[in-house]
């Protein structure tokens, strides 16, 4: 039974010094300020010259403080809009101004350097040749500014050395700001091009003789944003040639030299994030730092989503992915473990409708995708763990390769419990495949997806019934997919091992920021785990006051209920609770 109760909406009003004064003199006389009269004091101060409802006042109109302070700023902004404006254009009207460096007549503003950096032409060149070398000035042009490309760009990264190979070459460089700058670069025969420009942070459009390349700043941008607002390529383009300057003449189309670019700078990125290549034994974000690595009990959760798909038309990679198998398995090896299995089958399954493990709903329903979806895992504290391409439906044969590689991955002393949607039909499934179960292996089902199984799954299978899981509700894929299904829109059109990548980015943007918080989120499920049990234990103990019963005799009830409730749904029949639906 629920109870709504209603509670009265905040009236604001404007308290006189008189009002506060009786307020104070009710006040215990301690170090600590009564708690009423600070929250008094607070809406006093927020509500300040804002028109007060009296009792007099028929019409009065009773507000939340919420309401009031988003009234007021709705109003400061009003108020404000005109001189903002004004403002603006009165900070970029033409007038005379004298360099910040010599004191001349400016002749060029720089508004990277600051909202008031004038420069004699002079100066701008003695400032702006050695730093801050992708600066773009605007012009003093009769009675207005105008952006400018200022060519001559030098840089030479060459450590000193006798070469007679020395020559400068000039790379058309982009910047952040989506302008492209002509750079006069010093390079040698002695190393690679593209290694010389990556000294001086600038990314090779190409591995070989590149002519072309983009600053670490722009691919950092593009970085976060495809990882936290999935922004492709494309998009990032589109909103280079937005940003830019009209003034600046059409350059060349850069999707076509970034989109590979991009990519090997992630991965680059991706390498110095972990360190790997230094030391084999250092994580790559796959693995919870909280998760037992040895005697203990591995809880974790898997399940399918479907809105990762892609389409056969977008194409095959002709390179392996740069990820590797860091959190995606190898599809060859996926694929030979289904075709040798798939003729593992079990006898119909009348626990639930799920889609889920049924070949025959999800033989023919994407025909054309060669990707249907993403198989995955994670363990309790949302840490990603493995995935995979899903080439047909939700098979069972896909989750019993998952569980497979999980076993083998831990030690023989780990137990692991694996929460799935229909674990009732993936046990019936494994004990067929297996000539011997593994017993370092317990099935539950999601505390969201146990109640639409029937009485016996639900008192064998739910989380609150297996044991070794605590408070574990086993729904941290629905909250993992909850951020990754927003990769779909970018996803779906590319390459295999492209979209892979991706994906496998995005995962360890994921993981990095669970383990983050990895500490303040344990500890708040610690301190509601010990509430949780204090609460469980005062109405236990009451429970065996008032009945007289001891700790044996629930135990005893509770599995004598459950075998009744075991019995009362065989015995129905199938048609029973539609029937009892309709009863008036």
């Amino acid at each position: 039974m629920s109870i709504n109760i209603k509670l009265p909406l905040l009236r604001v009003r404007k308290r006189t010094s008189s009002a506060l004064s009786s307020n104070m003199s009710k006040v215990p006389r301690t170090t600590t300020t009564y708690e009423p009269l600070r929250k008094a004091n607070k809406i006093e101060e927020e509500t300040v010259g804002l028109p007060i409802p009296t009792d007099d006042d028929d019409d009065a109109h009773f507000e939340s403080l919420y309401d009031v302070k988003e009234r007021h700023a709705a109003s400061a902004w009003e108020n404000m809009r005109c001189q903002l404006r004004n403002a603006c254009i009165e900070s970029l009207v033409m007038d005379d101004q004298p360099c910040m460096e010599c004191s001349s007549e400016a002749e060029m503003w720089c508004q990277r350097c600051g909202s008031r950096a004038f420069y004699c032409k002079e100066c701008w060149f003695h400032c702006h040749s050695k730093r801050n070398i992708f600066h773009t000035p605007v012009w003093k042009d009769d009675s207005c500014w105008r952006p400018v490309e200022i060519g001559g760009i030098k840089i030479n990264v060459l450590v000193p050395h006798p070469c007679e190979s020395k020559e400068e070459i000039i790379i058309r460089c982009l910047d952040e700001d989506g302008i492209e700058h002509n750079v006069h670069f010093m390079t040698c025969k002695c190393e690679p091009l593209a290694i010389s420009l990556v000294r001086a942070h600038l990314w090779p459009a190409s591995p070989t003789n590149p002519r072309y390349a983009f600053c670490f700043n722009l691919l950092d941008w593009g970085e976060a944003l495809l990882l936290e607002c999935q922004v492709s390529i494309k998009g990032l383009c589109e909103a280079l040639y937005y940003k830019c300057p009209y003034i600046v003449k059409k350059r060349r189309d850069v999707y076509k030299c970034l989109i590979d670019a991009f990519e090997e700078y992630r991965y680059m990125k991706e390498q110095l994030r972990h360190l790997t290549f230094l030391n084999a034994q250092f994580d790559e974000g796959n693995v919870c730092p909280a998760c037992p690595k040895a005697e203990g009990n591995v809880i974790i959760s898997m399940d399918a989503l479907f809105g990762l798909p892609r389409k056969k038309s977008s194409g095959k990679s002709h390179s392996e992915p740069l990820s590797g198998n860091r959190f995606f398995c190898s599809q060859n090896e996926v694929d030979l473990y289904v075709a040798q299995n798939s003729q593992t089958i079990i006898e119909a399954n009348d626990c639930s409708s799920f889609m889920a493990g049924n070949p025959m709903r999800s033989a023919s329903r994407f025909h054309a995708l060669d990707e249907t979806g993403v198989l995955g895992c994670a363990c309790r504290h949302e840490i990603p763990l493995m995935f995979l391409n899903l080439k047909h439906g939700e098979r069972l044969v896909y989750p019993s390769f998952i569980i497979e590689k999980i076993l083998h991955h831990y030690p023989s002393d780990v137990h692991v419990t694996m929460m799935y949607d229909v674990a009732c039909t993936l046990q019936k499934f494994l004990m067929k495949k297996w000539e011997v179960y593994d017993s370092r292996l317990s099935l539950a089902i999601p505390v969201f997806h146990a109640y639409g199984h029937k009485t016996e799954c639900q008192l064998k299978f739910a989380p609150i019934r297996t044991n070794n899981i605590g408070l574990s509700d086993g729904e941290v894929m629905e909250r993992l997919w909850s951020f990754l299904r927003r990769f779909s829109r970018i996803t779906k059109e590319m390459k295999p091992f492209h979209r892979i990548d991706v994906l496998s980015s995005a995962l360890s943007y994921y993981s990095y920021k669970k383990r983050a918080n990895l500490y303040i989120n344990t500890m708040k499920r610690l301190k509601r785990a010990i509430d949780g049990k204090i609460k469980a234990e005062q109405s236990l103990s009451a429970l065996c006051t008032s009945g007289n019963l001891i700790d044996s005799d629930i135990i005893r009830m509770v599995e004598e209920s459950n075998t009744i409730q075991v019995q009362i749904s065989s015995n129905l029949p199938r048609t029973f609770f539609p029937k009892l639906y309709h009863i008036n």
